[in-house]
Protein backbone atom coordinates (compact mmCIF):
# COMPACT_ATOMS: atom_id res chain seq x y z
CA UNK A 1 0.00 0.00 0.00
CA UNK A 2 1.22 3.32 -1.08
CA UNK A 3 1.39 5.62 1.10
CA UNK A 4 0.25 9.62 0.15
CA UNK A 5 3.24 11.15 2.09
CA UNK A 6 6.33 11.32 -0.02
CA UNK A 7 8.97 9.69 1.96
CA UNK A 8 11.31 10.47 -0.35
CA UNK A 9 14.90 12.39 -0.91
CA UNK A 10 16.73 13.42 -3.90
CA UNK A 11 19.41 10.77 -3.22
CA UNK A 12 17.84 8.25 -1.63
CA UNK A 13 14.15 6.68 -2.32
CA UNK A 14 14.65 3.14 -0.95
CA UNK A 15 10.41 3.02 -1.88
CA UNK A 16 11.56 3.70 -5.59
CA UNK A 17 14.77 1.77 -5.63
CA UNK A 18 16.04 0.19 -8.98
CA UNK A 19 18.04 -1.82 -7.10
CA UNK A 20 15.60 -3.70 -5.42
CA UNK A 21 14.85 -4.86 -9.08
CA UNK A 22 17.18 -7.99 -8.83
CA UNK A 23 17.31 -8.62 -12.63
CA UNK A 24 20.69 -9.36 -13.69
CA UNK A 25 21.67 -10.05 -17.47
CA UNK A 26 24.23 -12.42 -17.47
CA UNK A 27 26.40 -11.02 -20.45
CA UNK A 28 26.03 -14.28 -23.24
CA UNK A 29 29.33 -13.12 -24.85
CA UNK A 30 31.20 -14.96 -22.52
CA UNK A 31 30.26 -18.52 -22.18
CA UNK A 32 31.57 -20.22 -19.20
CA UNK A 33 35.16 -22.17 -21.25
CA UNK A 34 38.45 -22.07 -21.27
CA UNK A 35 38.39 -19.29 -23.20
CA UNK A 36 37.96 -16.71 -20.54
CA UNK A 37 40.06 -14.96 -18.41
CA UNK A 38 40.50 -14.99 -14.92
CA UNK A 39 38.56 -11.90 -14.09
CA UNK A 40 35.89 -13.13 -16.87
CA UNK A 41 35.19 -16.40 -14.94
CA UNK A 42 34.93 -14.34 -12.13
CA UNK A 43 32.36 -12.17 -13.08
CA UNK A 44 30.51 -15.07 -14.41
CA UNK A 45 30.93 -16.81 -11.10
CA UNK A 46 29.95 -13.64 -8.99
CA UNK A 47 26.65 -13.26 -11.68
CA UNK A 48 25.62 -16.52 -11.48
CA UNK A 49 25.88 -16.45 -7.45
CA UNK A 50 23.73 -13.31 -7.29
CA UNK A 51 20.91 -15.22 -9.55
CA UNK A 52 21.54 -17.95 -7.38
CA UNK A 53 20.98 -15.93 -4.05
CA UNK A 54 17.46 -13.97 -5.38
CA UNK A 55 15.90 -17.23 -6.61
CA UNK A 56 16.90 -18.87 -3.15
CA UNK A 57 18.53 -21.48 -4.62
CA UNK A 58 20.36 -22.87 -1.46
CA UNK A 59 21.98 -25.25 -2.36
CA UNK A 60 23.81 -23.56 -5.45
CA UNK A 61 24.98 -20.94 -2.72
CA UNK A 62 26.23 -22.82 -0.56
CA UNK A 63 28.19 -24.77 -3.11
CA UNK A 64 29.74 -21.57 -4.96
CA UNK A 65 30.54 -20.53 -0.89
CA UNK A 66 32.50 -23.96 -0.87
CA UNK A 67 33.84 -23.42 -3.86
CA UNK A 68 35.75 -20.12 -2.36
CA UNK A 69 33.30 -17.71 -3.42
CA UNK A 70 33.04 -14.52 -0.48
CA UNK A 71 30.61 -14.96 2.14
CA UNK A 72 30.60 -10.78 1.76
CA UNK A 73 31.09 -10.54 -1.53
CA UNK A 74 30.07 -6.86 -2.78
CA UNK A 75 27.60 -7.73 -5.87
CA UNK A 76 25.35 -4.97 -7.32
CA UNK A 77 25.20 -1.58 -6.26
CA UNK A 78 26.71 -2.55 -3.12
CA UNK A 79 24.34 -5.72 -2.36
CA UNK A 80 25.82 -8.46 -0.10
CA UNK A 81 24.61 -12.14 0.22
CA UNK A 82 23.26 -11.01 3.48
CA UNK A 83 21.41 -8.46 2.69
CA UNK A 84 19.64 -10.08 -0.02
CA UNK A 85 18.67 -12.93 1.60
CA UNK A 86 17.40 -11.07 4.40
CA UNK A 87 15.50 -8.48 1.32
CA UNK A 88 13.59 -11.69 0.71
CA UNK A 89 13.29 -12.66 4.01
CA UNK A 90 14.63 -16.41 3.43
CA UNK A 91 15.42 -18.22 6.43
CA UNK A 92 17.70 -21.08 5.15
CA UNK A 93 19.60 -18.63 3.28
CA UNK A 94 20.51 -16.46 6.07
CA UNK A 95 21.06 -19.21 8.38
CA UNK A 96 23.76 -20.62 5.59
CA UNK A 97 25.14 -17.50 5.09
CA UNK A 98 25.90 -16.71 8.93
CA UNK A 99 27.06 -20.14 9.42
CA UNK A 100 29.78 -19.88 6.38
CA UNK A 101 30.80 -16.01 7.78
CA UNK A 102 28.27 -13.62 6.60
CA UNK A 103 28.49 -9.87 8.72
CA UNK A 104 24.40 -9.80 9.68
CA UNK A 105 25.25 -6.40 11.03
CA UNK A 106 25.83 -5.42 8.11
CA UNK A 107 23.83 -2.09 6.08
CA UNK A 108 23.25 -0.81 2.81
CA UNK A 109 22.59 2.82 2.63
CA UNK A 110 22.02 2.99 6.73
CA UNK A 111 19.38 -0.12 5.89
CA UNK A 112 19.94 -3.22 8.22
CA UNK A 113 19.26 -6.85 7.01
CA UNK A 114 16.31 -6.86 10.11
CA UNK A 115 14.42 -3.49 7.95
CA UNK A 116 15.31 -5.31 4.34
CA UNK A 117 13.39 -8.82 6.17
CA UNK A 118 10.54 -6.27 8.12
CA UNK A 119 9.89 -4.61 4.43
CA UNK A 120 9.78 -7.59 2.45
CA UNK A 121 6.52 -8.13 0.51
CA UNK A 122 3.94 -11.11 1.08
CA UNK A 123 4.12 -11.91 -2.96
CA UNK A 124 7.65 -12.14 -2.34
CA UNK A 125 7.69 -14.46 0.93
CA UNK A 126 4.70 -15.31 3.12
CA UNK A 127 4.69 -13.84 5.85
CA UNK A 128 4.32 -16.94 7.91
CA UNK A 129 8.29 -17.30 6.68
CA UNK A 130 9.05 -14.01 6.95
CA UNK A 131 8.48 -13.96 11.03
CA UNK A 132 11.13 -16.59 10.76
CA UNK A 133 13.80 -15.02 9.52
CA UNK A 134 12.78 -11.68 11.42
CA UNK A 135 13.61 -13.92 14.60
CA UNK A 136 16.69 -15.49 13.50
CA UNK A 137 17.94 -11.89 12.82
CA UNK A 138 17.23 -10.49 16.49
CA UNK A 139 18.89 -13.58 17.62
CA UNK A 140 21.74 -12.75 15.88
CA UNK A 141 22.30 -9.41 17.93
CA UNK A 142 20.97 -7.51 14.61
CA UNK A 143 19.68 -4.02 16.46
CA UNK A 144 15.89 -3.52 15.79
CA UNK A 145 16.23 0.29 17.20
CA UNK A 146 18.97 0.76 14.52
CA UNK A 147 17.69 3.83 12.23
CA UNK A 148 18.14 4.33 8.35
CA UNK A 149 18.53 7.60 6.53
CA UNK A 150 15.30 8.83 7.67
CA UNK A 151 15.08 7.67 10.63
CA UNK A 152 12.75 4.62 10.07
CA UNK A 153 13.61 1.65 12.34
CA UNK A 154 12.67 -1.91 11.82
CA UNK A 155 8.83 -1.81 13.53
CA UNK A 156 8.21 1.35 11.34
CA UNK A 157 9.07 -0.90 8.21
CA UNK A 158 7.01 -3.92 9.55
CA UNK A 159 4.07 -1.71 10.48
CA UNK A 160 3.80 -0.06 7.00
CA UNK A 161 4.45 -3.34 5.13
CA UNK A 162 1.24 -4.91 6.86
CA UNK A 163 3.19 -7.43 8.93
CA UNK A 164 1.06 -7.80 12.29
CA UNK A 165 3.12 -10.66 13.95
CA UNK A 166 6.18 -8.84 12.85
CA UNK A 167 4.93 -6.17 14.43
CA UNK A 168 4.10 -8.05 17.63
CA UNK A 169 7.65 -9.59 17.74
CA UNK A 170 9.17 -6.51 17.34
CA UNK A 171 7.61 -3.99 20.20
CA UNK A 172 8.32 -5.37 23.10
CA UNK A 173 12.19 -4.90 21.98
CA UNK A 174 11.68 -1.24 20.08
CA UNK A 175 11.20 1.95 21.46
CA UNK A 176 8.08 2.70 20.74
CA UNK A 177 8.04 6.19 20.85
CA UNK A 178 10.24 6.45 18.31
CA UNK A 179 9.99 9.13 15.27
CA UNK A 180 11.24 9.46 11.85
CA UNK A 181 11.94 12.63 10.01
CA UNK A 182 8.83 13.30 9.51
CA UNK A 183 7.72 12.65 12.91
CA UNK A 184 5.74 9.42 12.11
CA UNK A 185 6.17 6.98 14.55
CA UNK A 186 4.64 3.17 13.84
CA UNK A 187 0.98 4.18 14.26
CA UNK A 188 1.32 6.49 11.17
CA UNK A 189 2.96 4.07 9.24
CA UNK A 190 0.77 1.25 10.46
CA UNK A 191 -2.40 3.43 9.12
CA UNK A 192 -0.56 3.65 5.80
CA UNK A 193 -0.77 0.23 4.93
CA UNK A 194 -4.50 0.34 5.60
CA UNK A 195 -4.51 -2.70 8.21
CA UNK A 196 -6.88 -2.08 10.63
CA UNK A 197 -5.88 -4.94 13.18
CA UNK A 198 -2.20 -3.39 12.77
CA UNK A 199 -3.87 0.22 13.68
CA UNK A 200 -5.72 -1.09 16.20
CA UNK A 201 -2.95 -3.48 18.12
CA UNK A 202 -0.47 -0.09 18.23
CA UNK A 203 -3.47 2.04 20.14
CA UNK A 204 -4.27 -0.51 22.81
CA UNK A 205 -0.24 -0.68 22.94
CA UNK A 206 -0.35 3.30 23.83
CA UNK A 207 0.13 4.96 20.71
CA UNK A 208 -1.93 8.05 20.05
CA UNK A 209 -4.22 8.60 17.18
CA UNK A 210 -3.81 12.59 18.18
CA UNK A 211 0.14 12.67 17.30
CA UNK A 212 1.22 15.63 15.28
CA UNK A 213 3.61 15.06 12.21
CA UNK A 214 6.00 17.86 10.66
CA UNK A 215 3.17 18.74 8.19
CA UNK A 216 0.53 19.33 10.92
CA UNK A 217 -1.51 16.18 10.03
CA UNK A 218 -2.46 13.45 12.54
CA UNK A 219 -3.23 9.65 11.61
CA UNK A 220 -6.31 10.69 11.52
CA UNK A 221 -5.97 12.53 8.23
CA UNK A 222 -3.72 10.33 6.68
CA UNK A 223 -6.35 7.25 7.09
CA UNK A 224 -8.86 10.09 5.83
CA UNK A 225 -6.85 11.02 2.87
CA UNK A 226 -6.18 7.38 1.70
CA UNK A 227 -10.12 6.95 2.09
CA UNK A 228 -9.64 4.19 4.95
CA UNK A 229 -12.77 4.29 6.57
CA UNK A 230 -12.60 1.49 8.25
CA UNK A 231 -9.57 3.03 9.90
CA UNK A 232 -10.73 6.73 10.29
CA UNK A 233 -13.99 5.52 12.13
CA UNK A 234 -11.70 4.06 14.93
CA UNK A 235 -10.67 7.76 15.72
CA UNK A 236 -14.02 9.32 15.66
CA UNK A 237 -15.06 9.83 19.14
CA UNK A 238 -17.83 7.12 20.14
CA UNK A 239 -21.80 8.61 20.28
CA UNK A 240 -23.78 7.19 22.81
CA UNK A 241 -27.57 7.29 22.73
CA UNK A 242 -28.11 10.02 24.67
CA UNK A 243 -25.75 12.14 22.27
CA UNK A 244 -27.82 15.15 21.09
CA UNK A 245 -29.53 15.70 17.77
CA UNK A 246 -29.00 18.65 16.02
CA UNK A 247 -32.58 20.13 15.76
CA UNK A 248 -32.83 21.44 12.37
CA UNK A 249 -35.59 24.18 13.64
CA UNK A 250 -32.31 26.12 14.49
CA UNK A 251 -30.97 28.61 11.93
CA UNK A 252 -27.80 29.20 13.46
CA UNK A 253 -24.69 27.78 15.45
CA UNK A 254 -25.54 30.28 18.48
CA UNK A 255 -29.00 28.70 18.99
CA UNK A 256 -28.26 24.95 18.75
CA UNK A 257 -25.26 25.43 21.59
CA UNK A 258 -27.80 27.45 23.72
CA UNK A 259 -29.79 24.70 23.99
CA UNK A 260 -27.24 21.88 24.76
CA UNK A 261 -27.54 20.58 28.33
CA UNK A 262 -24.23 19.70 30.38
CA UNK A 263 -21.94 16.98 28.87
CA UNK A 264 -24.03 17.25 25.62
CA UNK A 265 -22.23 17.84 22.34
CA UNK A 266 -24.26 18.28 18.66
CA UNK A 267 -23.51 15.06 16.39
CA UNK A 268 -21.55 17.05 14.23
CA UNK A 269 -18.95 17.64 16.86
CA UNK A 270 -16.23 15.47 15.16
CA UNK A 271 -16.91 18.14 11.86
CA UNK A 272 -16.11 21.02 14.28
CA UNK A 273 -12.84 19.37 15.70
CA UNK A 274 -11.51 18.91 11.86
CA UNK A 275 -12.57 22.42 11.22
CA UNK A 276 -10.44 23.94 13.85
CA UNK A 277 -7.53 21.34 13.60
CA UNK A 278 -7.95 22.97 10.04
CA UNK A 279 -7.18 26.31 10.68
CA UNK A 280 -4.02 25.89 13.20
Amino acid sequence: MNCYVDVSSSEDDFFDDDDLDFQVHVDQRYPYNSQLTEEQKKEFRVKSFYMSLINGKVADVEAELDNGLNVNEKLQNNWTPILIAASIANYDLIQILHKKGADVTSTREAETTLMLACNCPEATSSFEESIKAIELLLQLGVNPNAVNKKRMNALMYAANNGNLEAVKLLLPVTDLKAEDNQHWNALFWAVCSGKVEIVTYLVDKGLSFDKIDVRGNTPLDVAKYNDFDNIYNLFLPKEDNNAFVLNLAHTDFESTFRDLQNNERPKFFSDIIKLLHGTR
